[in-house]
């Protein structure tokens, strides 16, 4: 399973659609504050 990190930041928006897609479609999907140094071994 692929580790997807998906980035946040202020004025971002569609964030939540993109962790639920990479979800439905498999994907270990977390969010990732802008400022986070530590990817947790993020594959994308």
């Amino acid at each position: 399973m692929k580790r997807v990190a998906v980035l946040v930041f202020p004025g971002s928006n569609c964030d939540a659609e993109t962790l639920g897609a990479a979800r439905a479609a498999g994907s270990d999907a977390y969010f990732v504050w802008h400022r986070d140094t530590d990817l947790r071994q993020a594959d994308v």
